[in-house]
């Protein structure tokens, strides 16, 4: 009797278990957020910054909601859509030389997976008199299944890869499936960066990048990749103080040992995570093995009400980029909450 009351119970924590995974999958992953997007009802809502603000934002320890208004811009259009057009209509408004760059994985001859990042150049002139090169690189996060992409699947896959593994030489270890996307951005992507804008990025960085800076974005497994590269970067060479990274709904990507890697190396403090507390994306896997991000902890951000999760919060365009809209422009955060978040802002 004992053994089949311990029977039991194993039967009923494996069924929870089960239960709990099939939530996290169908309702964090799976099921389409609102195909209902607004940005062309936002996107003159916060003015073009100036050669000025983006020069004080690096100089910033706090976040620059002006600078995280366009870096939202900058991600949203990154996905792809049927009306828009083959380069980051963002990126184009704010005055940088842009282009769309794709990396495939093939698997028995048929289109698995993809990577696709916008990537900008443009001299910044600053009041001082001084000028750098400011380089903006945006990640695509993972392809909706609403949008019916032939990458969809894989994509979702890499972000339920939990399994930890190293990161580089340092004792700690990384989310399994986004060190992968990563790595193939890294070897793929970034020299053809590299040779469009006649850079030398993660190669020689220190000594022939020494007026080039960054600007880094991305929503969902985007944001991901642009914490692991602000990572690397740093790695490389690059002074922290010339990066600054924005994230949205950016999952969980390290463990506790990656995370104080980046802190003693800087990476953290240039990193900026905006967060809906309901959006189960940027919750999952909390505290376990891969479940910290490369943030500094005063660098998160996180807006709305606790509650059930629900895929509906990881949308940028109709929950991020209104918050981010409302910290720029007080006087319409009453109208946001109204007409955009419901009852979440």
């Amino acid at each position: 009797m004992r053994w089949l009351s311990t029977k039991r119970i194993w039967l009923t924590l494996c069924i929870i278990t089960a239960a709990i995974i099939t939530y996290i999958v169908v309702a964090g992953f799976i099921l389409p957020a609102s195909r209902c997007y607004l940005v062309g009802d936002v996107f003159g809502g916060v003015g073009t910054p100036s050669d000025e603000t983006l020069t004080r934002a690096f100089a910033q320890e706090q976040i620059n909601w002006e600078i995280a208004y366009w870096s939202a811009m900058i991600s949203e259009y990154t996905f792809e859509k049927p009306s828009y057009p083959a380069y980051n209509r963002a990126l184009s408004a704010l005055g940088f030389t842009t282009m769309r760059i794709y990396s495939f994985f093939e698997h028995e001859g048929e289109l698995k997976d993809d990577i696709m990042v916008d990537a900008g150049i443009k001299e910044i002139f600053a009041g001082d008199g001084t000028s750098f090169t400011l380089v903006v690189i945006a990640f695509r996060g993972s392809v909706p299944i609403a949008l019916d992409s032939p990458t969809t699947r894989e994509n979702m896959r890499r972000n339920i890869d939990f399994l930890p593994r190293p990161w580089g030489e340092a004792e700690a270890t990384v989310h399994r499936g986004f060190y992968g996307q990563y790595r193939d951005f890294v070897a793929n992507i970034l020299p053809e960066i590299n040779d469009k804008l006649n850079l030398s990025i993660m190669q020689n960085s220190s000594a022939a990048n020494h007026s080039v800076k960054f600007w880094l974005t991305g929503h969902s497994m985007g944001g991901a990749l642009a914490e692991l590269f602000t990572l690397g970067l740093v790695e490389s060479g690059i002074d922290p103080a010339k990066i600054m990274t924005y994230g949205f709904a950016t999952p969980l990507v390290a463990s506790r040992g990656l995370q104080e890697h980046a802190q003693l190396a800087g990476a953290s403090d240039r990193i900026f995570r905006i967060i809906h507390r309901r959006d189960m994306v940027a919750f999952v896997g909390y505290r376990l093995l891969w479940g910290r991000s490369l943030a500094a902890d005063d660098n998160v951000v996180g807006f709305g009400r606790r509650g059930v999760f629900d895929r509906r919060h990881h949308s940028l365009p109709r929950v991020y980029l209104p918050f981010v809209i409302s910290q720029n422009d007080q006087p319409l955060r009453q109208y946001m909450e109204v007409f955009f978040i419901v009852d979440d802002m």
